[in-house]
Formats: C-alpha cells, structure tokens, sequence
C-alpha cells in the first residue's frame, strides 16, 4: 500500500508523494538564494511531508552532491537537540569558533555536498516545549545563518505565527516564508490518484470525486485522506477500488467514509490499550486540547509530565502513553 496512513511522508515515501509539485519547486528556487527558509501551514497541511518527502529527494535528484541535509526536532531540549543533529556532545555555546567547527564536523560526517541544509521541523515545539532555551537557541541559529555553508530550513504551525513574531528570529523577510495551503482541486486529486498508480492500482472516477467532496472544507484532511485509503485498499478488486467500497465504510457505521476510517482506527487503538490505560487516555486527549471558547479547537502541545495524574501507575501510564505515539 503506497498511502502511509497517520503518519507523515519520509524520504523513503518519495515515490508515492505527489501533489506539492508547484512548493517543491519554489522551496528549491528559495534554497539558491536565502540563509533561512520557514514553512509555515495549518496543522495537517503537509509541511514535514513536502520537506522530507518532496523537497529532500528532489534536492539529492535534480542536484547531486551540492547539500548535506540533517534534520532536529527542538523538543524539551533544543539545544542538546541541536548538538546532536551535527553530530556534538555539547553545543559550544556563544563561541563562533565553536559554532563553525560544528559545521565541519556535520559535513565531514556525511560528506555528501559542501553546502549544510539544517532542517528544524516543528519549530513550534521550542515555544511550546523549551520556552526558556528560546533565547539561545535561536542566537545558535542565527550564528549558524552567518556560516555561508549553513542554511536553517524551519517548519513552524501556523497558529504559532504569534510567538515567532514576538521572538528575536524576528522579521522574517516574505520572500524567506513559504506559506503551505492545503492541497485542493487538481493538486490533491493527484495526491489521491497518483500513489496507486504508481503500482499499477486504479480508482474509480467517481470514488475519486466523492473524496474530493467530502475532504471539501475538513481541517487537516490529508492524514485522513491517507488513512481512508489504506483501509480502502483492503477492498480491492483486480488492482481496482470502486466507489462502493467507500460508501460501504461510511454507511457500516453512519457518517462519510473518512469520518468513519478514522472512527475505526481510534477506536482499534483505545480497545486494545493496556487494562487501566482507557481512562488515562482519554484524560490525556482532554490535556492535549486547546478549547476554542467560541473558536475551532486546535492541539495543544505539553511535556508529558502534565499529562501525568498522581493516581496513575507509572508503568500503566508510560505504556498508554507509548501505545498512543505509536
């Protein structure tokens, strides 16, 4: 099955990634020219995916040998983070000597092109995760930006547009800011259609229609896109997916088939967690929800000790935790 489901699109998917044809090609025209580049979107929109899966292999395909890419996530401790996405023990603090030695060893490492592209997906977990490493890493970032062979490619949710606004990575030039739609009309008909074909699979046209109609305005479709067509590729006949197996799965449980995919993945995952976990779970759903108070309620990022509860058994806990991940 060539549609990875609820996770992002990796390197390893590049194949099967279509749709972001028209961002790829800006991202890479961007990259000529800019010490810093932020791709900055909705949740669910794609980001990671067009970096890692779009942006990354067409970078090793269309220019051989010119970029070493190594990518961070910040976490609860961006700058150990940092440190050892370039392949250090230690982040060598204000020392641009350091910091400059920092970029000989990651391209040494690698030694796969003499330019550095330093990728920081999710950059929104610095602000929601390790607020008070902010200052310093971000001056980390900035020193690096003055290495002519480093360049910091961020993705960052867009309703984390505040605090990048309020921190010292701040202005951020337009022409330094790539802004991730989510994918509509032809552009992700394609994204539907193309992975399957890629193996020798077809769709139905009016499957492919009925998607496009119900993904129609749903925030953060694409995960639910991908999920949907890894349980309707269960029901494929002779390397073809009919429209009625689509409408099959919504009307097995009342609702559009890709509310009803993702209503049977949640459900298998919270049926099999481990005794006591159920309860666990659905207090630590409850913590990760923003509630919008007359707004859309959007994800809420926090260290998992806040998700924690005195009455919990550590190891109870701990596995529901890592099931959910998972």
């Amino acid at each position: 099955c060539p549609y990875p489901g609820m996770v992002p699109f990796t390197e390893a998917h590049h194949r099967f990634f279509f749709g972001r044809s028209k961002e790829i090609r800006e991202l890479r025209g961007m990259l000529r020219h800019q010490d810093l580049v932020l791709v900055i979107g909705p949740s669910g929109s794609g980001k990671s995916s067009l970096v890692f899966a779009g942006l990354v292999p067409d970078l090793a395909s269309k220019q051989p040998g010119q970029w070493t890419a190594l990518a961070m996530r910040p976490g609860e401790d961006p700058l150990a983070a940092l440190a050892g996405a370039l392949g250090r023990d230690a982040w060598p603090g204000a020392d641009e000597a350091g910091q400059a030695a920092a970029v000989d060893v990651a391209l040494a490492r690698h030694s796969a092109g003499g330019r550095l592209l330093l990728i920081v997906d999710q950059f929104e977990e610095l602000f929601a995760q390790a607020p008070d490493q902010a200052t310093a890493f971000i001056a980390a970032l900035q020193t690096l930006r003055q290495d002519e062979r480093c360049t910091l490619l961020l993705t960052l949710r867009a309703d984390f547009y505040g605090e990048l606004i309020n921190s010292d990575l701040w202005p951020v030039d337009s022409s330094q800011r790539l802004e991730v739609e989510p994918l509509r009309g032809d552009a992700l008909r394609e994204a539907i259609t193309a992975p399957a074909e890629t193996v020798g699979v077809f769709l139905e046209p009016a499957l492919v229609d009925r998607l496009l109609s119900d993904a129609a305005g749903e925030p953060g479709v694409l995960p639910l896109l991908q999920e949907t067509m890894r349980q309707l590729w269960l029901e494929m006949e002779r390397r073809f997916i009919p429209l009625r197996a689509y409408l099959e799965l919504g009307e097995s449980a009342g609702g559009s088939g890709l509310a009803v995919a993702m209503r049977r993945k949640a459900d298998g995952v919270y049926l099999a967690l481990p005794e006591g976990g159920q309860p666990i779970a659905r207090r630590i759903f409850l913590r990760l929800i923003q509630f919008g108070q007359g707004r859309p309620d959007t994800r809420r990022q926090q260290p998992a000790a806040s998700l924690r509860s005195a009455g919990d058994l550590p190891c109870v806990f701990e596995d529901t935790l890592q099931d959910l991940t998972d």
